[in-house]
C-alpha cells in the first residue's frame, strides 16, 4: 500500500517512478514467499502441494483482476493524471478496507497458543467442504495433460 501512495503522489520523475516500483516489488517479493511459511502449518501433510497450487491460483487471478480494475478505474476517473491519482488512492482505500477486515476476523486465542490453534485448524480443514476439491486439483491437471498429448 505505501508503494501505491508513494507513486500517486511521486511520480513527475523516473527515477521516483522507478524507485517506488522498487519498493513494491521487495515488499510483493517478501510477502509471496513468506506466504508458503504461513500456510504449511494449517494445512494437513497431505494437501500441501494442493494448496500451494491453490495459492499459485489464487495469485494469478489477483494479478489480472487487480490489473483490470486499476484500467477500469483509471477509465471511469478520466484517464490522464487525475485518473492515474483517483485509481491509485481508490485501490490504497480498498486496501486499508481489507487490512481492517483482516484484523476484524483474525482467529488467534487471545491466551498465546498459537501452535495448539495450528494443528486444531489443520485437522478440521481436511474437514471442509472445499478441501476434496483441493485434493482433485493435481488429479485433474494429470488428466488435462494426458488429453492434450494425445492431440
Amino acid at each position: 500500500m505505501s508503494a501505491t501512495l508513494a507513486l500517486a503522489v511521486w511520480h513527475d520523475h523516473l527515477w521516483q517512478a522507478l524507485a517506488v516500483m522498487a519498493l513494491g516489488g521487495l515488499g510483493s517479493g517478501f510477502t509471496f514467499s513468506s506466504l508458503a511459511v504461513l500456510m504449511v502449518p494449517h494445512v494437513p501433510a497431505a494437501e500441501t502441494g494442493s494448496a500451494m497450487a491453490f495459492n499459485q491460483v489464487l495469485r494469478y487471478l489477483g494479478f489480472t483482476t487487480g490489473s483490470a480494475v486499476s484500467v477500469a478505474l483509471m477509465a471511469a476517473y478520466g484517464g490522464g493524471e487525475t485518473g492515474f491519482q483517483a485509481a491509485l488512492f481508490t485501490i490504497a482505500g480498498i486496501w486499508v478496507v481489507a487490512i481492517v477486515g483482516a484484523i476484524a476476523l483474525d482467529r488467534r486465542p487471545p491466551d498465546g497458543r498459537a501452535g495448539e490453534r495450528a494443528r486444531h485448524t489443520a485437522r478440521e480443514s481436511s474437514r471442509l467442504s472445499l478441501s476434496p476439491w483441493i485434493r482433485s486439483v493435481p488429479r485433474l491437471l494429470r488428466a488435462t495433460v494426458r488429453r492434450s498429448r494425445r492431440v
